[in-house]
Formats: C-alpha cells, sequence, structure tokens
C-alpha cells in the first residue's frame, strides 16, 4: 500500500513551501516602510480610484503557506518511513527525503531569521541535522556499508562538531540589537550540537563493528570541548537563552 505514495512527493510539497516562504520574505523586503495614512487624509478621489497598499496583504498568506506545506512534507516523510517499516521491517533512506529535508531546513532557516522566533531556529537546526543523518544513510546503503549505523553516527557527530565551530567561530554580538544568528540560530546550533551527540553515542554503541568510530569520538569529543569553550562560564547563557 505504501507504494501508492512515492518519496518524490515529500520533495516536491518541500519545494513548493521554501518557494512561498523565501516570496513571502521578498514581499516584506518590498512593504512600504512609511507610516500608514491617516483616514481623514483620505479623499473621496484616492477611494473611488484605487485603494493604498496594505503591509503583510501578500507576506502573510504566503509565509503561512509556506509552513503549512512545510509540515504536510514532514508528514509525508513520516508517512513513508513508517509505512516501508510496516512492511520490510528496514528504515528506507531515499535520495528524495534528502531533498526534502535540505528545502525544510531552508524553509525554517528563512522563518527564523525574518520572524526572530526560537522555535524556526530549533526547527532548522534540527532539520539540517536531519538531511546530513538522510544523506548519510543514503550514502550508506548505496555503497553497501557494512553497518549503516556507523555512518550515521558519523554524520551525525560531524554535523554537531561543524555547528558547534560555526557558534565558536561566529560573528559576535556588536552593539544592543543582536542579529538573527546570534539571537536565534547560534543558540539552535549549540542546542542540536549538544544534544545530538546522544544518537550519535547510542548508534556507535549499536555498531562496534565499524572500523571508523575512532573518528566519531574525536568528532564528539571535539564538540564537547567548544561546548565547554562557549558555555555559560564564558560568554554564553546556554540553556537560558534556549527559552521560546
Amino acid at each position: 500500500m505504501y507504494r501508492a505514495v512515492v518519496p518524490e512527493w515529500s520533495a516536491v510539497v518541500a519545494l513548493e513551501a521554501l518557494f512561498l516562504t523565501v516570496l513571502g520574505s521578498l514581499a516584506r523586503l518590498g512593504a512600504p516602510v512609511g507610516p500608514p495614512r491617516e483616514a481623514s487624509e483620505t479623499t473621496e478621489e484616492d477611494m473611488r480610484d484605487s485603494l493604498p497598499p496594505q503591509e503583510g496583504a501578500y507576506r502573510r498568506p504566503l509565509a503561512m503557506s509556506g509552513q503549512i506545506l512545510g509540515w504536510a512534507a514532514l508528514g509525508l516523510v513520516a508517512w513513508w518511513i513508517w509505512a516501508v517499516w510496516r512492511v520490510e521491517r528496514a528504515v528506507p533512506w531515499p535520495p528524495a527525503h534528502v531533498v526534502a529535508a535540505v528545502c525544510l531546513a531552508a524553509l525554517w532557516t528563512v522563518a527564523a531569521v525574518r520572524g526572530r522566533r526560537r522555535l524556526y531556529g530549533r526547527l532548522a537546526a534540527w532539520l539540517t541535522l536531519g538531511a546530513v543523518v538522510t544523506a548519510a544513510g543514503w550514502f550508506g546503503t548505496h555503497r553497501h556499508s557494512t553497518d549503516v549505523r556507523g555512518v550515521l553516527a558519523l554524520g551525525t557527530a560531524l554535523t554537531g562538531f561543524v555547528m558547534a565551530s560555526a557558534v565558536m567561530f561566529g560573528p559576535r554580538r556588536q552593539g544592543d540589537t543582536p542579529s538573527a544568528w546570534q539571537e536565534v540560530l547560534s543558540p539552535a546550533c549549540l542546542e542540536t550540537a549538544v544534544l545530538g551527540a546522544v544518537p550519535a553515542l547510542m548508534l556507535a554503541l549499536l555498531s562496534l563493528t565499524w572500523p571508523l568510530h575512532g573518528l566519531t569520538a574525536g568528532l564528539l569529543a571535539a564538540t564537547a570541548f567548544l561546548f565547554a569553550r562557549d558555555s555559560w562560564l564564558m560568554r554564553s547563557d546556554w540553556p537560558a537563552r534556549l527559552r521560546c
């Protein structure tokens, strides 16, 4: 029955969601910046011939439609994985899910930058990790790896290390107004890097015979060092700044 739904559907829906989100972001950039006109300033001729432009008339519907389609794409991914697991007792790693995860990560990154909501930043960070894990799973199965779980552990550890490095060496706060990276994306990346070490360790323990666990352990140790360097003992207020 699961063959009635193909993985490419999730990729197409995710692409459409990203397109609508970007359109909504561009519509916000083009919104009028001047103060709205008073009702008394609007003449009868203005009311008869035209209506003044309304800020957010296109931005909000486009942004909302993009986010709804994004959740729909996630639902299609989960539905496909569950359907295949129920029949074959195996987790599928189709490349279309990689495309879908990349598009959804970009979607929530745009939404986080525009809306400055930390929930969107978390979604962007975790979907980035999911995209890398899905790509690692596809690579492991395509190359007929001896244990795909080892490849997944390495991909998870590598992603956490890159995120922690971005937080450590990224731009720091200057002035009273933080940027979107410092306020939303940086805390989400740090959270994902730290919490992502748990499934990486579990996957490594489940695939002890895989030969590259030394590299996985090194990446996890480097991530822990970077986190300690950027912890609450230094300039970061993690985990306090992770509250929505």
